[in-house]
């Protein structure tokens, strides 16, 4: 099974029939060689002549395959090559995102085929009575629980879950039909239980009748990136969890608390209309890369992305108008417009003159301001006031460049956390969670229990 097999340093797969093919043009070459999983996790595919009197070069001079012209390029539709393999066990391989280059080598022109991914559809012999997924991790990647199938006090999450190097995912929820963007969903989800950057070697969906494997090539200079988990994994394996839950009469254990949030984070991406990487997770994603820079890196990338959550649809519920609030915003407008009609009879300055028509404007429009709506939320108490204001504090000084000098890093290292916690909260909230999370604006980091929801 290439599955089975694939995180294997040596993995290849032997084909004796490669056809590469130009988009949208009849051009094509043909040969055999191997597809090819290198060391560093990256997929390339070593293409062989068809004919000893006919070169590499020559099956792809057609092409004109440029000479280093895509280093510092930013690559379209058109620079990407389709290519279907046949390997030995007659199943055909394809990808729509294979990439030629050529490169100069003591003085000889050597041609590489690099492929993001690949995949081949075959039909199964066996016929399976449930959909499953399985999905390869690399070793980097620990999971920290597993749930307890023998457990009878609650019931097991969407999922069961096996240890090792692979994750085995079998379809427990019949309305959830498994394909490649579950997959992109399961591994955004693990990515914010665990803040820690997550790419998928190998994954295999099988159906009732029919198998379909993807291999997926890691970026070359990939970190293995750990940020701050929304459930500090030090307090769990502690059994804090006692602290919030006194009563032993209260079903609660490590791994519930860690799938419940896994789930409440899955099941709103399942949810979701978004195709490929939901908004908010690409948010996520950016808060664990800059907590491996310095700390205005850090302040600049959750302010931002605190405002950009915050600006998500769900939370338009906030830009409703009470009674006296729409009021007040009609009478600002009538003072605004007495305003520009009196600068238009003044002496000013052209420039001067539209940067006050500008900053008017702002002043009257409709849309409601980010520190607005994280207000209301203080209203309703999902939000703390004292994060609202580290966040406004942090968003205005690193949006102008502000350096921290060394006597203020305690301070606004303090101001970070505390927007840590309001970064999740807001997560919470929309993804409808309601359990344990760790307080990272109080030293020991105490887990709280949050349960506001829409």
């Amino acid at each position: 099974d290439v599955s089975d097999k694939f995180l294997n340093a040596r993995f290849s797969i032997n084909c004796p029939s490669i056809e590469v093919k130009k988009s949208k043009t009849a051009k094509s070459s043909k040969g055999n060689g191997k597809i090819i999983r290198s060391s560093d996790g990256t997929l390339k595919v070593q293409f062989n002549a068809v004919s000893e009197s006919q070169t590499i070069k020559d099956c792809f001079q057609k092409f004109s395959v440029p000479e280093n012209e895509t280093r510092g390029k930013l690559l379209s539709e058109e620079d990407y090559y389709s290519l279907s393999a046949v390997d030995e066990d007659g199943r055909n391989w394809q990808t729509e995102k294979a990439l030629i280059q050529s490169t100069k080598v003591s003085k000889k022109t050597r041609l590489s085929i690099s492929i993001s991914e690949i995949s081949c559809t075959s039909e199964s012999c066996i016929a399976h009575k449930e959909e499953s997924m399985l999905i390869k991790l690399e070793n980097v990647v620990k999971l920290p629980f597993l749930w307890d199938m023998k457990s009878k006090t609650s019931a097991p999450p969407i999922h069961t879950f096996e240890v090792g190097d692979k994750l085995i995912l079998f379809q427990r929820n019949q309305t959830l039909f498994l394909s490649k963007e579950v997959g992109l969903k399961l591994r955004e989800a693990f990515q914010f239980l665990l803040a820690q950057h997550i790419e998928w070697s190998c994954y295999r969906l099988t159906s009732t009748n029919k198998t379909e494997v993807m291999l997926h090539s890691h970026s070359v200079k990939r970190v293995f990136t750990v940020g701050t988990p929304p459930i500090c994994l030090d307090s769990i394996y502690a059994g804090k969890e006692k602290e919030v839950f006194p009563d032993a009469a209260t079903p609660m254990c490590s791994e519930r608390q860690l799938w419940r949030l896994y789930e409440s984070y899955f099941n709103y991406l399942s949810s979701s209309s978004e195709y490929g990487i939901h908004p908010m997770s690409g948010w996520v994603n950016r808060v664990i890369e800059s907590t491996q820079q310095n700390l205005e890196a850090r302040m600049l990338t959750i302010s931002v992305a605190v405002e950009s959550i915050i600006d998500l649809k769900e939370f338009d519920f906030l830009t409703s108008d009470n009674s006296q609030r729409a009021s007040q915003r009609d009478s600002l407008i009538q003072d605004v417009e007495r305003l520009e009609e009196w600068m238009s009879e003044q002496n000013l300055d052209d420039s001067f003159r539209k940067r006050l028509k500008g900053f008017l404007g702002s002043l009257s429009r409709k849309s409601i301001r980010p520190i607005d709506k994280l207000y209301k939320l203080v209203d309703i108490e999902v939000l703390d006031k004292d994060h609202v204001e580290s966040w406004k504090n942090l968003r205005n000084a690193s949006a102008h460049g502000y350096v921290v000098s060394p006597g203020n890093v305690e301070s606004h290292y303090q101001k970070y956390q505390n927007v840590a916690v309001l970064f999740f909260q807001l997560i919470f909230f929309l993804i409808e969670y309601q359990g344990v999370y760790s307080d990272y604006s109080e030293i020991r980091y105490p887990l709280r229990y949050f349960e506001k929801t829409v």
